[in-house]
C-alpha cells in the first residue's frame, strides 16, 4: 500500500516541480562549465568546450567568427 501511495499521489505532484525546474538547472550547469573553462579552471587545456572557444575568440580578435560562433552557440542553448 505504501508504494501505491507513492506512485499514485507523490510522484505525479513531484514531477511537475521537477520538470519545471529542469531547464534552469541545465542552463545553470552550462553557464557554470563555460565560465570555468573560460577562466581556465574547467576541463584540461585543449579539450573542446564552449569556454575554450570563447577564450580563443578573445585571444584571436583578428578572427571575429570565433567569438561570434561561441556566442551564438551559447545564446541558442540558453
Amino acid at each position: 500500500p505504501d508504494v501505491r501511495i507513492m506512485f499514485r499521489h507523490l510522484l505525479p505532484n513531484a514531477m511537475v516541480a521537477t520538470l519545471t525546474f529542469l531547464p534552469f538547472v541545465t542552463s545553470g550547469a552550462v553557464v557554470t562549465l563555460t565560465a570555468l573553462d573560460f577562466l581556465g579552471f574547467g576541463l584540461p587545456p585543449g579539450s573542446p568546450s564552449l569556454g575554450e572557444l570563447l577564450k580563443q575568440g578573445k585571444e584571436n580578435l583578428q578572427a571575429p567568427w570565433l567569438g561570434f560562433t561561441s556566442f551564438l552557440a551559447i545564446g541558442s542553448m540558453l
